[in-house]
Protein backbone atom coordinates (compact mmCIF):
# COMPACT_ATOMS: atom_id res chain seq x y z
CA UNK A 1 0.00 0.00 0.00
CA UNK A 2 1.09 3.07 -0.95
CA UNK A 3 -1.05 6.57 -1.44
CA UNK A 4 1.41 7.42 -4.41
CA UNK A 5 0.12 4.98 -6.25
CA UNK A 6 -2.92 6.18 -7.29
CA UNK A 7 -0.74 9.41 -8.29
CA UNK A 8 1.32 6.87 -10.46
CA UNK A 9 -1.56 5.55 -12.48
CA UNK A 10 -2.71 8.97 -13.39
CA UNK A 11 0.72 9.89 -15.04
CA UNK A 12 0.46 6.54 -16.79
CA UNK A 13 -3.40 6.72 -17.89
CA UNK A 14 -2.77 10.63 -19.18
CA UNK A 15 0.48 11.53 -18.71
CA UNK A 16 -0.16 14.72 -20.36
CA UNK A 17 -3.01 15.71 -18.79
CA UNK A 18 -2.17 18.66 -16.82
CA UNK A 19 -2.11 18.19 -13.23
CA UNK A 20 -1.54 21.68 -11.76
CA UNK A 21 -1.50 25.00 -12.27
CA UNK A 22 0.45 27.53 -10.55
CA UNK A 23 1.58 30.96 -10.36
CA UNK A 24 5.39 30.96 -9.71
CA UNK A 25 7.25 34.75 -10.06
CA UNK A 26 4.37 36.36 -11.56
CA UNK A 27 3.92 33.80 -14.47
CA UNK A 28 1.51 31.09 -15.01
CA UNK A 29 3.17 27.50 -14.81
CA UNK A 30 1.97 24.07 -16.00
CA UNK A 31 3.11 20.64 -14.40
CA UNK A 32 1.50 17.38 -16.04
CA UNK A 33 1.15 14.50 -14.37
CA UNK A 34 4.02 12.91 -15.58
CA UNK A 35 6.33 15.44 -15.02
CA UNK A 36 4.76 15.24 -11.20
CA UNK A 37 5.92 11.79 -11.44
CA UNK A 38 8.95 12.20 -12.84
CA UNK A 39 10.19 15.21 -10.70
CA UNK A 40 9.00 13.36 -7.41
CA UNK A 41 11.17 10.11 -8.79
CA UNK A 42 14.33 12.74 -9.17
CA UNK A 43 13.97 13.61 -5.69
CA UNK A 44 12.92 9.98 -4.02
CA UNK A 45 16.32 8.69 -5.71
CA UNK A 46 18.39 12.09 -4.70
CA UNK A 47 16.92 11.32 -0.26
CA UNK A 48 17.63 7.74 -0.98
CA UNK A 49 21.11 8.28 -1.96
CA UNK A 50 21.60 10.63 1.28
CA UNK A 51 20.65 7.76 3.66
CA UNK A 52 17.25 8.32 4.44
CA UNK A 53 14.62 5.99 4.69
CA UNK A 54 10.98 4.77 5.44
CA UNK A 55 10.02 6.24 9.04
CA UNK A 56 12.50 8.97 8.96
CA UNK A 57 10.75 11.73 10.04
CA UNK A 58 11.26 15.10 7.39
CA UNK A 59 10.25 18.92 8.21
CA UNK A 60 8.64 19.60 4.73
CA UNK A 61 9.26 23.97 4.65
CA UNK A 62 7.74 24.67 1.25
CA UNK A 63 4.87 27.28 0.17
CA UNK A 64 2.10 25.72 -1.34
CA UNK A 65 3.03 25.21 -5.27
CA UNK A 66 3.53 22.28 -7.56
CA UNK A 67 6.65 21.70 -5.81
CA UNK A 68 5.29 21.36 -2.50
CA UNK A 69 3.56 17.69 -4.03
CA UNK A 70 6.47 17.02 -5.87
CA UNK A 71 8.16 16.86 -2.43
CA UNK A 72 5.09 15.40 -0.40
CA UNK A 73 5.39 12.88 -3.50
CA UNK A 74 8.53 12.07 -3.31
CA UNK A 75 8.64 11.53 0.17
CA UNK A 76 5.62 9.61 0.83
CA UNK A 77 7.04 7.21 -2.23
CA UNK A 78 10.20 6.51 0.00
CA UNK A 79 8.15 5.79 3.07
CA UNK A 80 9.56 8.84 4.99
CA UNK A 81 7.21 11.20 7.39
CA UNK A 82 6.02 14.15 5.86
CA UNK A 83 5.96 17.11 9.31
CA UNK A 84 3.83 19.75 8.49
CA UNK A 85 3.84 22.97 11.28
CA UNK A 86 1.61 24.51 12.49
CA UNK A 87 1.78 28.43 11.72
CA UNK A 88 0.27 30.04 14.75
CA UNK A 89 2.02 27.76 16.73
CA UNK A 90 6.18 28.21 18.27
CA UNK A 91 8.08 26.49 15.69
CA UNK A 92 10.48 24.62 18.64
CA UNK A 93 7.12 23.44 20.50
CA UNK A 94 6.18 22.09 17.21
CA UNK A 95 9.48 19.91 16.76
CA UNK A 96 9.64 19.10 20.17
CA UNK A 97 6.24 16.83 19.14
CA UNK A 98 7.83 15.18 16.59
CA UNK A 99 11.90 15.76 15.93
CA UNK A 100 12.39 15.58 12.29
CA UNK A 101 15.24 13.96 10.86
CA UNK A 102 15.96 16.26 7.95
CA UNK A 103 14.73 19.43 6.29
CA UNK A 104 12.92 19.94 3.09
CA UNK A 105 12.81 23.22 2.31
CA UNK A 106 12.52 26.38 -0.24
CA UNK A 107 15.36 27.91 -1.08
CA UNK A 108 14.25 31.12 0.66
CA UNK A 109 14.01 28.77 3.45
CA UNK A 110 16.84 27.29 3.15
CA UNK A 111 19.01 30.67 3.35
CA UNK A 112 17.25 32.19 6.61
CA UNK A 113 16.85 28.59 8.51
CA UNK A 114 20.29 29.34 10.34
CA UNK A 115 18.52 32.72 12.10
CA UNK A 116 16.21 29.97 13.72
CA UNK A 117 18.49 28.27 16.54
CA UNK A 118 15.35 24.78 15.73
CA UNK A 119 16.13 24.69 12.27
CA UNK A 120 20.31 24.83 12.41
CA UNK A 121 21.11 21.17 13.62
CA UNK A 122 18.75 19.60 10.73
CA UNK A 123 20.79 18.52 7.52
CA UNK A 124 19.27 19.95 4.39
CA UNK A 125 17.91 17.17 2.43
CA UNK A 126 16.88 18.95 -1.03
CA UNK A 127 15.78 22.49 -1.43
CA UNK A 128 12.18 21.71 -2.45
CA UNK A 129 11.93 24.29 -5.65
CA UNK A 130 14.26 22.95 -8.05
CA UNK A 131 13.22 19.47 -8.89
CA UNK A 132 10.25 20.45 -11.76
CA UNK A 133 12.61 22.73 -13.15
CA UNK A 134 16.66 22.49 -12.44
CA UNK A 135 16.87 18.90 -11.27
CA UNK A 136 20.34 18.29 -10.07
CA UNK A 137 19.55 14.74 -10.85
CA UNK A 138 18.59 12.50 -13.73
CA UNK A 139 18.06 9.24 -11.36
CA UNK A 140 14.87 8.00 -10.48
CA UNK A 141 13.38 5.56 -8.09
CA UNK A 142 10.74 3.81 -9.87
CA UNK A 143 9.45 2.07 -7.35
CA UNK A 144 7.55 2.91 -3.98
CA UNK A 145 7.58 1.41 -0.22
CA UNK A 146 5.06 -1.43 0.04
CA UNK A 147 3.54 0.68 3.36
CA UNK A 148 1.14 -1.23 5.89
CA UNK A 149 -2.09 0.47 6.67
CA UNK A 150 -0.83 1.57 9.52
CA UNK A 151 2.45 3.22 8.64
CA UNK A 152 3.00 6.94 9.58
CA UNK A 153 2.47 9.07 6.34
CA UNK A 154 2.45 12.82 7.65
CA UNK A 155 2.62 14.63 10.65
CA UNK A 156 -0.03 18.03 10.91
CA UNK A 157 -0.89 20.17 13.57
CA UNK A 158 -4.64 20.79 14.54
CA UNK A 159 -5.47 24.57 14.02
CA UNK A 160 -5.24 25.24 17.26
CA UNK A 161 -8.16 27.53 17.20
CA UNK A 162 -10.04 25.74 20.07
CA UNK A 163 -7.44 24.20 22.05
CA UNK A 164 -3.79 23.77 21.92
CA UNK A 165 -2.38 22.20 18.98
CA UNK A 166 -2.38 18.84 19.20
CA UNK A 167 0.18 16.57 16.31
CA UNK A 168 -1.98 14.28 14.27
CA UNK A 169 0.30 11.50 13.00
CA UNK A 170 -2.03 10.47 9.51
CA UNK A 171 -1.09 6.55 7.75
CA UNK A 172 -1.04 5.69 4.66
CA UNK A 173 -4.44 3.52 5.20
CA UNK A 174 -6.45 6.68 6.85
CA UNK A 175 -5.20 8.62 3.68
CA UNK A 176 -6.40 6.10 1.06
CA UNK A 177 -10.08 5.66 3.59
CA UNK A 178 -10.18 9.63 3.20
CA UNK A 179 -10.09 9.86 -0.76
CA UNK A 180 -13.06 6.90 -0.43
CA UNK A 181 -14.71 9.18 1.91
CA UNK A 182 -14.56 12.07 0.11
CA UNK A 183 -15.33 9.94 -3.77
CA UNK A 184 -19.09 10.91 -3.03
CA UNK A 185 -18.76 14.18 -1.14
CA UNK A 186 -16.60 15.81 -3.62
CA UNK A 187 -17.90 14.15 -6.84
CA UNK A 188 -14.64 14.12 -8.39
CA UNK A 189 -14.50 14.08 -12.30
CA UNK A 190 -11.20 13.48 -13.89
CA UNK A 191 -10.09 16.14 -16.12
CA UNK A 192 -12.15 18.72 -14.48
CA UNK A 193 -10.20 22.05 -13.75
CA UNK A 194 -10.95 22.95 -9.96
CA UNK A 195 -9.62 25.84 -8.29
CA UNK A 196 -8.36 24.16 -4.81
CA UNK A 197 -7.42 26.77 -2.05
CA UNK A 198 -7.59 24.44 0.91
CA UNK A 199 -4.12 22.78 0.84
CA UNK A 200 -5.47 19.02 2.46
CA UNK A 201 -7.53 18.31 -0.78
CA UNK A 202 -5.21 18.50 -3.32
CA UNK A 203 -3.96 15.42 -2.72
CA UNK A 204 -7.01 13.46 -3.19
CA UNK A 205 -7.49 15.51 -6.23
CA UNK A 206 -5.20 14.54 -8.11
CA UNK A 207 -5.51 11.31 -7.23
CA UNK A 208 -8.60 11.28 -8.74
CA UNK A 209 -7.13 12.72 -12.08
CA UNK A 210 -8.07 16.45 -11.65
CA UNK A 211 -6.48 19.55 -13.03
CA UNK A 212 -6.04 21.67 -9.88
CA UNK A 213 -5.37 25.42 -10.25
CA UNK A 214 -3.67 26.80 -6.89
CA UNK A 215 -5.37 30.29 -7.23
CA UNK A 216 -3.05 33.54 -5.96
CA UNK A 217 -4.33 33.40 -1.86
CA UNK A 218 -2.80 34.22 0.84
CA UNK A 219 -2.10 30.70 1.84
CA UNK A 220 -1.67 31.86 5.55
CA UNK A 221 -4.60 34.32 6.57
CA UNK A 222 -7.37 33.64 3.49
CA UNK A 223 -9.62 36.09 5.12
CA UNK A 224 -7.00 38.40 4.05
CA UNK A 225 -6.97 37.43 -0.26
CA UNK A 226 -7.24 40.20 -2.28
CA UNK A 227 -10.10 39.43 -4.20
CA UNK A 228 -9.39 40.50 -7.87
CA UNK A 229 -6.22 37.76 -8.89
CA UNK A 230 -8.53 34.93 -7.93
CA UNK A 231 -11.07 36.30 -9.62
CA UNK A 232 -9.33 36.45 -12.98
CA UNK A 233 -7.45 33.35 -12.22
CA UNK A 234 -10.97 31.80 -11.66
CA UNK A 235 -12.13 33.48 -14.99
CA UNK A 236 -8.53 32.80 -16.88
CA UNK A 237 -8.61 29.40 -16.51
CA UNK A 238 -12.22 28.67 -16.77
CA UNK A 239 -12.33 26.86 -13.38
CA UNK A 240 -15.30 24.40 -13.33
CA UNK A 241 -14.73 23.49 -9.51
CA UNK A 242 -14.05 25.58 -6.94
CA UNK A 243 -13.26 24.55 -2.91
CA UNK A 244 -12.65 26.74 -0.65
CA UNK A 245 -13.05 27.74 3.24
CA UNK A 246 -16.02 30.62 3.96
CA UNK A 247 -13.57 33.24 4.60
CA UNK A 248 -12.17 33.16 1.31
CA UNK A 249 -15.46 32.27 -0.35
CA UNK A 250 -16.77 35.88 1.34
CA UNK A 251 -13.42 38.12 0.43
CA UNK A 252 -14.61 37.01 -3.25
CA UNK A 253 -18.15 37.13 -3.26
CA UNK A 254 -18.16 41.05 -1.75
CA UNK A 255 -15.93 42.06 -4.08
CA UNK A 256 -17.42 40.92 -7.37
CA UNK A 257 -21.15 41.53 -6.67
CA UNK A 258 -20.19 44.86 -6.14
CA UNK A 259 -18.71 45.28 -8.92
CA UNK A 260 -21.49 43.01 -11.35
CA UNK A 261 -19.07 40.34 -11.93
CA UNK A 262 -20.09 36.51 -12.08
CA UNK A 263 -18.40 33.84 -12.96
CA UNK A 264 -20.56 31.55 -15.13
CA UNK A 265 -18.05 28.51 -15.79
CA UNK A 266 -18.64 27.15 -12.49
CA UNK A 267 -20.17 24.12 -12.04
CA UNK A 268 -19.39 22.90 -8.50
CA UNK A 269 -18.73 24.78 -5.28
CA UNK A 270 -18.04 23.22 -2.08
CA UNK A 271 -17.40 24.97 1.17
CA UNK A 272 -14.79 23.61 4.33
CA UNK A 273 -13.15 24.37 7.07
CA UNK A 274 -16.08 26.88 9.34
CA UNK A 275 -19.50 27.14 9.72
CA UNK A 276 -21.35 27.83 6.00
CA UNK A 277 -23.89 30.73 6.81
CA UNK A 278 -27.37 31.01 4.50
CA UNK A 279 -26.70 34.24 3.66
CA UNK A 280 -23.12 33.21 1.75
CA UNK A 281 -24.77 30.50 -0.12
CA UNK A 282 -27.16 32.80 -1.46
CA UNK A 283 -24.21 34.94 -2.82
CA UNK A 284 -22.42 32.31 -4.33
CA UNK A 285 -25.88 31.69 -6.11
CA UNK A 286 -25.62 35.20 -7.47
CA UNK A 287 -21.78 35.02 -8.31
CA UNK A 288 -22.04 31.48 -10.12
CA UNK A 289 -25.70 30.78 -11.04
CA UNK A 290 -24.92 27.70 -12.99
CA UNK A 291 -22.85 26.32 -9.50
CA UNK A 292 -24.05 23.52 -7.27
CA UNK A 293 -23.02 24.71 -3.67
CA UNK A 294 -21.78 21.69 -1.53
CA UNK A 295 -21.03 22.76 2.45
CA UNK A 296 -18.66 20.01 3.66
CA UNK A 297 -18.71 19.66 7.76
CA UNK A 298 -15.32 18.24 8.54
CA UNK A 299 -12.59 18.64 11.45
CA UNK A 300 -8.76 18.31 11.41
CA UNK A 301 -9.24 14.99 12.44
CA UNK A 302 -12.28 13.70 10.81
CA UNK A 303 -12.83 14.89 6.95
CA UNK A 304 -15.69 14.44 5.70
CA UNK A 305 -18.34 14.24 8.69
CA UNK A 306 -21.60 15.44 6.75
CA UNK A 307 -22.50 17.45 3.39
CA UNK A 308 -25.21 20.01 2.35
CA UNK A 309 -26.39 20.41 -1.15
CA UNK A 310 -27.77 24.39 -1.42
CA UNK A 311 -30.41 22.88 -3.04
CA UNK A 312 -31.49 20.63 -0.06
CA UNK A 313 -31.90 23.71 1.95
CA UNK A 314 -35.75 24.11 2.57
CA UNK A 315 -37.64 26.98 3.85
CA UNK A 316 -38.31 25.17 6.95
CA UNK A 317 -35.02 25.11 7.31
CA UNK A 318 -34.01 28.83 6.92
CA UNK A 319 -36.85 29.50 9.74
CA UNK A 320 -34.91 27.28 11.94
CA UNK A 321 -31.96 28.81 11.46
CA UNK A 322 -33.83 32.16 12.70
CA UNK A 323 -35.35 30.93 15.63
CA UNK A 324 -31.64 29.48 17.15
CA UNK A 325 -32.04 25.93 15.74
CA UNK A 326 -28.29 26.55 14.84
CA UNK A 327 -27.13 25.41 11.12
CA UNK A 328 -27.69 22.64 9.18
CA UNK A 329 -24.54 20.72 8.26
CA UNK A 330 -26.38 17.60 6.02
CA UNK A 331 -26.40 14.25 5.83
CA UNK A 332 -23.46 12.00 7.65
CA UNK A 333 -21.79 10.96 4.88
CA UNK A 334 -21.67 6.86 4.36
CA UNK A 335 -18.51 6.37 5.05
CA UNK A 336 -18.90 7.57 8.60
CA UNK A 337 -20.10 6.24 11.85
CA UNK A 338 -22.08 9.39 14.24
CA UNK A 339 -23.38 10.04 17.36
CA UNK A 340 -24.66 12.31 20.17
CA UNK A 341 -23.17 12.17 23.26
CA UNK A 342 -25.00 13.36 26.11
CA UNK A 343 -23.58 16.67 27.54
CA UNK A 344 -23.15 15.20 30.92
CA UNK A 345 -20.88 12.62 29.84
CA UNK A 346 -17.72 13.80 31.42
CA UNK A 347 -14.67 14.84 29.14
CA UNK A 348 -12.25 12.28 31.42
CA UNK A 349 -14.40 9.46 30.12
CA UNK A 350 -11.76 7.09 28.81
CA UNK A 351 -14.21 3.80 27.57
CA UNK A 352 -17.83 3.10 28.17
CA UNK A 353 -19.11 -0.54 27.68
CA UNK A 354 -21.46 -0.77 24.92
CA UNK A 355 -24.92 -0.62 26.98
CA UNK A 356 -23.46 2.04 29.01
CA UNK A 357 -22.82 3.93 25.77
CA UNK A 358 -25.98 3.17 24.50
CA UNK A 359 -27.61 5.08 27.13
CA UNK A 360 -25.25 8.10 26.61
CA UNK A 361 -26.42 8.89 23.36
CA UNK A 362 -29.39 11.22 22.63
CA UNK A 363 -32.20 10.42 20.87
CA UNK A 364 -33.69 12.49 17.14
CA UNK A 365 -33.57 16.10 18.17
CA UNK A 366 -31.88 15.97 21.32
CA UNK A 367 -28.35 18.16 21.47
CA UNK A 368 -25.10 16.75 22.72
CA UNK A 369 -21.70 16.67 21.42
CA UNK A 370 -21.47 15.10 18.20
CA UNK A 371 -19.00 11.97 18.46
CA UNK A 372 -17.53 9.95 15.13
CA UNK A 373 -15.95 6.86 14.29
CA UNK A 374 -14.56 5.40 10.58
CA UNK A 375 -11.63 4.17 8.64
CA UNK A 376 -11.27 7.82 7.75
CA UNK A 377 -11.40 9.15 11.54
CA UNK A 378 -7.74 9.89 13.02
CA UNK A 379 -7.40 6.83 15.48
CA UNK A 380 -4.91 9.16 17.98
CA UNK A 381 -2.96 11.81 18.59
CA UNK A 382 0.93 11.81 18.30
CA UNK A 383 1.02 12.57 22.33
CA UNK A 384 -1.30 9.98 23.99
CA UNK A 385 -2.05 12.95 26.52
CA UNK A 386 -3.58 14.50 23.91
CA UNK A 387 -6.24 11.45 23.70
CA UNK A 388 -7.68 11.75 26.99
CA UNK A 389 -10.35 14.53 26.01
CA UNK A 390 -11.00 13.34 22.57
CA UNK A 391 -11.49 9.66 22.00
CA UNK A 392 -13.25 7.58 23.81
CA UNK A 393 -13.74 3.49 23.30
CA UNK A 394 -16.52 1.57 22.89
CA UNK A 395 -15.85 -2.45 22.70
CA UNK A 396 -13.53 -2.59 20.05
CA UNK A 397 -14.24 0.96 18.36
CA UNK A 398 -13.00 4.09 18.91
CA UNK A 399 -14.99 7.63 19.22
CA UNK A 400 -13.44 11.15 18.19
CA UNK A 401 -15.51 13.23 20.23
CA UNK A 402 -15.37 16.73 18.12
CA UNK A 403 -16.06 19.00 20.99
CA UNK A 404 -18.91 20.37 18.17
CA UNK A 405 -22.12 20.62 19.83
CA UNK A 406 -25.69 19.63 17.34
CA UNK A 407 -28.21 17.16 16.66
CA UNK A 408 -29.93 15.22 14.32
CA UNK A 409 -33.33 15.89 13.43
CA UNK A 410 -36.08 14.02 12.20
CA UNK A 411 -34.65 13.30 8.53
CA UNK A 412 -31.00 12.02 10.11
CA UNK A 413 -29.46 15.49 8.81
CA UNK A 414 -27.35 17.00 11.47
CA UNK A 415 -27.42 20.28 12.69
CA UNK A 416 -24.77 22.50 14.15
CA UNK A 417 -24.72 24.41 17.64
CA UNK A 418 -20.85 25.60 17.74
CA UNK A 419 -18.35 24.37 20.14
CA UNK A 420 -19.80 22.84 23.05
CA UNK A 421 -16.99 24.72 25.29
CA UNK A 422 -18.57 27.55 23.84
CA UNK A 423 -21.86 27.08 25.44
CA UNK A 424 -23.51 29.26 28.57
CA UNK A 425 -24.74 28.05 31.39
CA UNK A 426 -27.05 30.09 33.37
CA UNK A 427 -30.71 30.48 35.18
CA UNK A 428 -32.77 30.43 32.31
CA UNK A 429 -30.92 26.61 30.97
CA UNK A 430 -27.83 26.25 28.70
CA UNK A 431 -27.99 27.80 25.40
CA UNK A 432 -25.49 26.92 22.26
CA UNK A 433 -23.19 29.76 20.64
CA UNK A 434 -24.33 28.97 17.20
CA UNK A 435 -28.16 29.13 18.16
CA UNK A 436 -27.45 33.02 18.45
CA UNK A 437 -24.54 33.83 15.89
CA UNK A 438 -26.10 31.70 12.69
CA UNK A 439 -28.72 34.83 13.11
CA UNK A 440 -26.51 37.14 14.04
CA UNK A 441 -23.82 36.34 11.25
CA UNK A 442 -26.48 35.89 8.71
CA UNK A 443 -27.69 39.70 9.21
CA UNK A 444 -26.65 42.29 6.97
CA UNK A 445 -23.75 44.08 8.09
CA UNK A 446 -22.47 41.70 10.77
CA UNK A 447 -18.76 40.26 9.70
CA UNK A 448 -18.91 37.49 12.88
CA UNK A 449 -20.40 37.41 16.48
CA UNK A 450 -19.69 35.32 19.74
CA UNK A 451 -22.02 34.58 22.36
CA UNK A 452 -20.12 34.96 25.54
CA UNK A 453 -21.69 35.58 29.61
CA UNK A 454 -20.27 38.70 31.03
CA UNK A 455 -21.55 39.67 34.87
CA UNK A 456 -23.72 36.78 34.21
CA UNK A 457 -25.84 38.20 31.24
CA UNK A 458 -25.84 36.73 28.27
CA UNK A 459 -24.49 38.95 25.75
CA UNK A 460 -23.60 38.48 21.91
CA UNK A 461 -20.62 40.80 20.94
CA UNK A 462 -20.59 42.01 16.95
CA UNK A 463 -18.29 42.20 14.98
CA UNK A 464 -19.51 44.78 11.76
CA UNK A 465 -18.49 44.62 8.28
CA UNK A 466 -20.93 47.91 7.61
CA UNK A 467 -22.53 50.34 9.53
CA UNK A 468 -26.30 49.10 10.53
CA UNK A 469 -28.86 49.27 12.72
CA UNK A 470 -29.02 46.39 14.87
CA UNK A 471 -32.47 47.01 16.50
CA UNK A 472 -34.11 44.74 14.28
CA UNK A 473 -31.46 41.57 15.22
CA UNK A 474 -31.73 42.85 19.10
CA UNK A 475 -35.24 41.63 18.46
CA UNK A 476 -34.23 38.64 16.57
CA UNK A 477 -32.10 37.12 19.53
CA UNK A 478 -34.14 38.42 22.85
CA UNK A 479 -36.54 35.34 22.96
CA UNK A 480 -33.17 32.99 23.10
CA UNK A 481 -32.28 35.18 25.97
CA UNK A 482 -30.36 37.32 24.83
CA UNK A 483 -30.45 41.06 25.76
CA UNK A 484 -27.40 42.70 25.44
CA UNK A 485 -25.36 43.46 22.17
CA UNK A 486 -21.76 44.65 22.46
CA UNK A 487 -19.86 45.87 19.78
CA UNK A 488 -16.20 44.76 19.01
CA UNK A 489 -13.48 46.20 16.78
CA UNK A 490 -11.95 42.49 15.92
CA UNK A 491 -13.19 39.23 17.37
CA UNK A 492 -10.28 36.43 17.27
CA UNK A 493 -10.50 34.00 14.80
CA UNK A 494 -8.72 31.09 14.22
CA UNK A 495 -5.18 31.88 11.86
CA UNK A 496 -5.81 28.62 9.26
CA UNK A 497 -9.67 29.64 7.92
CA UNK A 498 -9.80 33.17 9.54
CA UNK A 499 -13.48 32.14 10.36
CA UNK A 500 -13.81 29.68 13.28
CA UNK A 501 -13.67 31.97 16.46
CA UNK A 502 -10.63 31.09 18.76
CA UNK A 503 -11.71 30.60 21.89
CA UNK A 504 -8.47 30.54 23.98
CA UNK A 505 -7.87 34.32 22.68
CA UNK A 506 -11.48 35.48 23.45
CA UNK A 507 -11.83 33.52 26.93
CA UNK A 508 -8.48 35.55 27.91
CA UNK A 509 -10.00 38.69 26.83
CA UNK A 510 -13.35 37.53 28.56
CA UNK A 511 -11.11 36.70 31.80
CA UNK A 512 -10.09 40.66 31.81
CA UNK A 513 -13.28 42.13 31.75
CA UNK A 514 -15.09 40.46 34.56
Amino acid sequence: MNVTALLGDRAVAHPDRIALIDRVAGQWRTTTYAQLEQASQRLAAHLQQQGWRAGDGVLILQPVTADLYVVIAAVLRLGLIGIFLDPAANLAANLQQFPPRALIASRKVALWRWRYPPLRSLPLGAIADRWLTDSPSSEVLTTRYDAPAAAAALVAFTSGSTARPKAMLRTHGLLLAQHQALKPVLQFRAGAIEATALPLFVLPNLAAGLTVLLPPVNWRSPGQTHAQPVINALRQHRAERLLAAPALLQRLTDWSLARGVSLPDLRHIFLGGAPVLPALVAQLQQLAPAAEITAVYGSTEAEPIASLRHTAITATDLARVQAGGGLPAGQPVAAINLRILQPQVDDSARSLSPAAFAAATQPISQVGEIIVSGAHVLSSYLDPADNARCKLRVGETLWHRTGDAGYLDTQGRLWLLGRCRGRVQDGAGTIYPLAVEAIANNYPGVRRSALVSLSGERTLLIELAAPTNLEPLRQAITPLGVHRLERCRRLPVDRRHNAKLDYAVLERWLARRR
